[in-house]
């Protein structure tokens, strides 16, 4: 990996955490559907990249979790806060992923 993608593994680290930190609740995996998700960094001599695979393993327990459960206004609430039209996106990523999702 390069400087390039050491700085953008950083930079998504860092946005991750704030996210994580700022909404939890909307981070917050829920009683059901239950979700089997690992994520696995690549070997790398930064350290960082395993924190960032845990990050981003929750990140994507949440989302699948979400469309598993088909709930449109649920999955449009882990949406970033600028993305406008959040429900209608969730909505279609729901019809088109929702029943493979498992």
């Amino acid at each position: 990996m390069g400087h390039g993608g050491v700085l953008a593994l950083c930079i998504g680290a860092a946005g991750v955490t704030w996210w994580l930190l700022c909404e939890p609740a909307a981070y917050a995996l829920q009683d059901t559907p239950a979700v089997n998700v690992t994520v696995r960094p690549v070997e790398s001599r930064y350290p960082e990249a395993e924190e960032v695979a845990r990050e981003v393993e929750l990140l994507v327990k949440v989302y699948v979790q979400r469309l598993q459960a088909g709930d449109a206004s649920d999955l449009a609430h882990i949406g970033a806060p600028w993305y406008t039209d959040k429900e209608r996106a969730a909505q279609r990523l729901i019809s088109g992923y929702g029943t493979h999702a498992d």
